[in-house]
């Protein structure tokens, strides 16, 4: 029990603090834009004024995914109203948070998406109600708490959700499973992509998936999401969809969450997850059936990576291609129709001053050339100033791979560049609302060419050869249509069947190539805008992506192929076959007629957008809504045991926790008190924090803090102000205030030390990165902090710049070489403050050949004043220094393992053993002392074999020899534990 007491303390002591809520770009639009509080019966949502009629639409689709799943729920406990966060920020995500560790479960939403790969899954570029239904069921999930938490939730505030600890591939599988119910067409099941995906997956696996793969093997796409929801389909169908709630029930009432999860499986299912595994992979062996390319289908080259965009030139049929792998970044490549390389160069700039942060082929949309093959153009998802994603189009000499021009804030999805090269035509989105956007590339001024209102999700925008028309898909209902827009702006509804028409390219003037589902897969189709006829040009085994025409003889297109894709060609037939029939509702009959003289040149069909909400109250966002309601609210207590000196045991030590911990709704306002006490060491500690996010993007915390330990006083008190730009700059502007004092005896005399005065942090990071590795980067960071001898009892700086980089190594696919140099210095201070080494990574357990005890230094320093710096191979000898510089080189071999247990001894939790990695490592400092200046250099290896426990804690077992060359030191071998 008192160990339980101590644990606790520890890890509340931890977790929660006054810090920011939501990221920097959620937080800064909510304080700098009119926020609004919407209430219905069922939802408190708040959104951006000038979104509202979005924010209504997107509620009343919200309430029709929550009311059956709350129906599914087996406890009718009551709830708390779900509460939604609707931002104008582009996150390309949505997410859930658990009402636990001292924060309230809610759901935070982006009003779109500008990743056309988001749209291959189900997810129309306007359509959030595919990701609001996926988090809907995420959030239900989370709300069942029942029993020992319930009551404990109820009494202290929020400080556990037993089912957030369910592994990923169950939670994130049903929330997939889910998206396919709630609407037609939406969702990840429902998509020709996703399935291709996950057969081209188990095709490569054997037809068997292993526990591994669900737990989050890294070259399975998706993998607890792709394996996981096939696994619950599995699960829904051969047990009954109640079985789900039923162990969401079970879990919801367990007292030791984290541990005995197969055996609630057990429970509900009558056989543990590697039995319902084998069960799932027995069917497998009855029904899958591997396919093969067929002979038509002629390989160019076959393997490009598992991520991978093309576009070809109609000039002299080069090749773009924007790919990246396991084991290589992202690259731009354009190969000539011989196949030769006319060039290859990486995407991902990492020396400070760059036009763009991230790029590669999954935010690449939009990769066209000009009719004369010189330029090439596409849009990339990338990071903003705020940190959100913003969409840039490139325009790229085709001929030498420079990129000569980005344009920025395009707010959509890209399409294609003007034949001619003037002018680039892209899919806006505002809202929930897409519209065709022309942008005149030498004045930048930007036009739309259609009207559309309300929910609409446009995509793949492509120019005729001549530049008159302009095709695209638009979300109809159950999925993608083509359209054709004319020269007068009159629209062209040219499919009418919605069977993911997608991604269309002009062969001539009369035809178009473009991705059509066939028996639920992503084939090249034909179609003759003249008689409408479809005609099938491939049977790709699982997808076909990007088709691209090609001297009207041939279609290049990428094929997935295990988890990778292959670059590969067919024939373009020489004539059209006579077309079918026509029909009333078909391509080309009547319904596209009316619709194209409906529409007419506005392009803007009839709207409805009535919201159907039933609305309590919708009111301007008061500042301290939910302020003074703490969602922790911690009293902790406990007896401790101490022994007298007979013997005897005494329960006589009181030891407790008091915490409050808030904010207001939107996470402008946030703080934290808490108060601990041990009455056996007299010790009572307060600290109070408060965090501001009104000046937004700069957050302002402000922290104090008394600690006592017998005789001995600490007070400190931080301002800080800090912001990122672009996820990769950061900076910090502090002011610290750090008082010790130590009463006297009869002994030992007074003693009293404070610092006082301003710190700076900068940093910048840019880490061009595999799946596994780091391959090339650079981290820079500066820092100083200057304590003047007016405010505190010495003058003295603080002084701090180190450097990390990371080079790219010609021999192995998968290794990774660091360099890095730091250097500090103290000048200023009488007394050699610098620790240099004397601290372990994570945990040591075992040391063989440390150094003996060393008699503790005097440094009398107050509570928060750590002046460290790692040396590797030091961690049992501190060193104690004026001034340092510090040198190392690192080589990290990753052996890749990605196998795992669904359980471990039916009550530990799942285990992924993720990788073996072997390191080399020296390093050398030079140090200055009060007696001069001496080398400390070592040199050693190290195994880390980690692996991650729960799906949700990552940790390392290691073991690391250093051989130290000075300080009369042995080798010195450790055992330890590291949590990554």
């Amino acid at each position: 029990m008192n160990r339980l007491l101590l644990f606790s303390l520890l890890i509340l002591g931890a977790f929660g603090c006054a810090g920011p809520r939501f990221q920097q770009p959620v937080t800064t639009r909510f304080a700098r834009e009119d926020v609004r509080k919407l209430e219905t019966p069922n939802l408190d949502v708040y959104y951006v004024a000038n979104q509202k009629e979005n924010a209504y639409r997107l509620v009343a689709k919200l309430e029709r995914c929550l009311k059956p799943l709350q129906a599914h729920a087996r406890s009718k406990s009551t709830r708390a109203k779900p509460v939604v966060y609707l931002t104008t920020a582009v996150l390309n995500n949505a997410y859930v948070i658990s009402a636990a560790l001292g924060l309230f479960e809610h759901m935070v939403l982006g009003a779109s998406v500008n990743a056309e790969q988001i749209m291959f899954l189900g997810v129309p570029v306007a359509h959030m109600e595919a990701m609001a239904c996926h988090e809907a069921v995420h959030y239900v999930h989370l709300q069942q708490t029942d029993g020992l938490w319930s009551a404990v939730n109820t009494v202290a505030g929020n400080i556990w959700s037993p089912n957030s600890v369910l592994d990923n591939w169950f939670s994130e599988g049903l929330a997939t499973w889910y998206e396919a119910t709630f609407a037609e067409g939406l969702g990840r099941p429902n998509s020709p992509m996703w399935r291709g995906w996950y057969r081209s997956f188990l095709q490569h696996r054997g037809g068997r998936i292993s526990a591994g793969d669900l737990l989050g093997a890294r070259d399975v796409p998706n993998g607890p999401y792709l394996a996981g929801s096939y696994f619950v389909d599995f699960l829904a169908r051969k047990y009954g969809e109640e079985k789900l709630w039923e162990l969401i029930d079970v879990q919801g009432h367990s007292i030791f969450s984290p541990f005995g999860v197969t055996l609630r499986f057990s429970k509900v299912y009558g056989k543990t997850i590697e039995g319902l595994l084998e069960e799932y992979n027995q069917e497998l062996a009855e029904t899958f059936h591997p396919r093969t390319r067929p002979a038509e289908q002629r390989v160019l080259e076959a393997s490009l990576g598992n991520e991978a965009r093309i576009a070809v030139s109609p000039a002299d049929g080069a090749v773009a291609i924007i790919r990246s792998d396991l084991d290589a970044p992202a690259t731009l490549r354009i190969r000539e129709r011989s196949g030769a390389v006319r060039f290859e160069r990486t995407l991902m700039p990492v020396l400070p001053g760059r036009r763009w942060i991230v790029a590669g082929p999954s935010g690449v949309s939009g990769m066209t050339f000009t009719a004369d093959g010189r330029w090439l153009f596409f849009v990339s998802a990338d990071y903003s100033e705020l940190g959100d994603f913003t969409a840039r189009l490139w325009k790229v000499d085709a001929r030498t791979g420079e990129v000569v021009q980005v344009w920025d804030g395009l707010e959509g999805v890209g399409g294609a560049v003007h034949p001619d090269g003037s002018s680039y035509v892209y899919v806006e989105v505002k809202g929930d609302t897409s519209n065709l956007v022309k942008m005149d590339l030498a004045t930048g001024v930007r036009t739309s060419l259609t009207g559309f209102t309300g929910t609409e999700s446009l995509a793949t925008p492509a120019y005729s050869p001549t530049g008159d028309r302009i095709s695209f898909s638009r979300w109809t209902g159950r999925s993608f249509d083509l359209f054709v827009r004319g020269p007068d702006g009159a629209l062209e509804q040219v499919t009418s069947d919605g069977r993911f028409n997608f991604g269309a390219r002009w062969v001539d003037e009369r035809r178009l190539v473009f991705m059509r589902e066939h028996e639920e897969l992503s084939q090249v189709h034909l179609l003759d805008l003249e008689n409408r006829h479809i005609q099938r040009l491939s049977d790709a085994p699982w997808i076909a992506l990007d088709p691209s025409p090609v001297d009207g003889s041939r279609v290049l297109l990428l094929n997935r192929e295990g988890l990778s894709w292959s670059l590969d060609e067919i024939a373009l037939p020489t004539s059209t076959p006579p077309p079918p029939p026509p029909t009333a509702s078909g391509p080309g009959g009547i319904h596209a007629a009316v619709l194209s003289l409906v529409l007419g040149a506005t392009g803007a069909p009839p709207s409805d957008t009535t919201p159907e909400v039933e609305v309590l109250s919708d009111e301007p966002y008061w500042p301290l809504d939910g302020l003074f309601r703490p969602t922790m609210h911690l009293p902790l207590l406990g007896l401790w045991n101490t022994q007298a000196p007979d013997g005897s045991v005494r329960w006589n030590r009181l030891v407790g926790m008091a915490r409050l911990q808030g904010a207001d709704r939107l996470g402008i306002h946030n703080y934290l008190a808490q108060f601990t006490f041990d009455s056996e060491n007299t010790r009572t500690n307060l600290s109070l924090s408060y965090g501001n996010y009104q000046l937004a993007p700069w957050y302002l915390d402000v922290s104090g803090g008394r600690i006592t330990d017998g005789r001995l006083l600490d007070w400190t008190a931080r301002i800080a102000a800090s912001r990122t730009w672009w996820n990769s700059i950061d900076m910090q502007l502090a002011g610290e205030f750090l008082d010790r004092t130590l009463e006297a005896t009869e002994s030992e005399s007074f003693r009293h030390v404070r610092l006082a005065g301003p710190r700076l942090s900068v940093g910048y990071t840019a880490v061009d990165s595999t799946m596994y590795v780091n391959r090339r980067g650079l981290i820079l960071s500066l820092s100083g902090a200057a304590f003047p001898s007016q405010v505190s009892t010495e003058g003295l700086f603080d002084l701090r710049g180190a450097m990390t980089v990371y080079l790219p190594l010609p021999l192995l696919r998968r290794d990774e070489l660091e360099l890095t140099v730091a250097a500090r210095a103290m000048p200023g201070s009488s007394q050699e403050i610098l620790q240099l080494g004397g601290f372990s990574r994570g945990m040591s357990l075992y040391n063989i050949g440390a150094a003996p005890p060393q008699t503790p230094r005097d440094i009398f320093l107050p509570s928060g004043a750590a002046f460290v710096e790692q040396l590797r191979g030091y961690e049992d000898f501190p060193l104690f220094v004026n001034h340092a510089a510090v040198g190392g080189v690192r080589y990290r071999l990753p052996l890749i393992i990605d196998q795992g247990w669904a359980s471990l001894a039916y009550i530990l939790p799942s285990v992924h053993f993720r990788e073996l990695d072997l390191e080399g490592f020296a390093q050398a400092a030079l140090a200055v002392d009060n007696a001069g200046r001496h080398w400390h250099r070592v040199a050693g290896g190290a195994a880390f074999f980690r692996l991650n426990v729960g799906g949700y804690f990552p940790v390392s077992l290691y073991y690391q020899f250093a051989h130290r060359f000075d300080d009369g030191l042995k080798p010195l071998h450790t055992f330890g534990l590291s949590f990554d």
